[in-house]
C-alpha cells in the first residue's frame, strides 16, 4: 500500500517539478553605456526608468539636456530610518555645458558622514571611504543612472546613487535647482 501511494505521489509531483524547471529566465542581456538607450528615473520607486521620447529620436542623453546649476537630492528621513540603515544618502551634482563638473555623494547620520568614520566605528568591506568616491566618479561619467554601475557590498547605496541622479538629471532638464527629497 505505502508503495502505491508513493508512486500517485511522485506521479502527481513530477509534472511540477517538469513545468518549473522548463520556465524561461527574464534576464535582459545587457549592453555597453554607448549603445544602451538612455533612461531616466522618476521619483516614485515602484516605476522603473523609461527611455525618454526625446532620447529615442535624437540620440541624446538626459545629461546632453542639463541646465548648467547645482542640483541636490537626498533620500527622505523615513526611506533613511527604514532602509538605509539610518543613513541619508545624499548628490549634490554642479553642471556646467551640459555636463556634471563636480559631484558631492555622500550618506549622512547624526551629523557624521559615512566615508569618514574609521574602520574600528564602521567595520565594513570595502570601507565607505573607498567606496562612496567610487561611485561619485562613477556618478560623473554617467550619461543616465543605468551607467551607474555601484559597488559590490554597498548595494543599498548603489541602488540610491541611481535613484537620487535620476532626481537630479530631471531637475537639470527643467532647471530646478530646489532640493529634491527622494522615497
Amino acid at each position: 500500500m505505502k508503495r502505491i501511494v508513493f508512486a500517485l505521489v511522485c506521479l502527481l509531483l513530477a509534472p511540477m517539478l517538469f513545468a518549473c524547471s522548463a520556465q524561461t529566465s527574464s534576464v535582459t542581456p545587457t549592453t555597453s553605456p554607448s549603445t544602451a538607450p538612455s533612461a531616466q528615473l522618476t521619483l516614485s520607486p515602484d516605476i522603473q526608468p523609461t527611455t525618454s521620447p526625446d532620447a529615442q529620436q535624437t540620440g541624446t542623453s538626459p545629461v546632453s539636456g542639463a541646465k548648467d546649476g547645482t542640483y541636490t537630492a537626498r533620500m527622505s528621513e523615513a526611506y533613511a530610518k527604514d532602509k538605509g540603515q539610518g543613513w541619508q544618502t545624499t548628490l549634490t551634482v554642479e553642471f556646467k555645458g551640459g555636463k556634471p563638473e563636480k559631484v558631492d555623494f555622500e550618506a549622512f547620520n547624526d551629523g557624521k558622514k559615512k566615508s569618514e568614520l574609521t574602520k574600528e566605528v564602521y567595520p565594513m568591506e570595502p570601507h565607505p571611504s573607498q567606496w562612496i568616491p567610487e561611485i561619485a566618479e562613477q556618478i560623473k561619467k554617467a550619461e543616465s543612472p543605468d551607467d551607474i554601475e555601484g559597488v559590490s557590498g554597498a548595494t543599498t547605496t548603489s541602488d540610491e546613487a541611481r535613484k537620487l541622479y535620476g532626481a537630479v538629471l530631471k531637475a537639470a532638464q527643467g532647471g530646478e535647482t530646489g532640493e529634491i527629497t527622494v522615497e
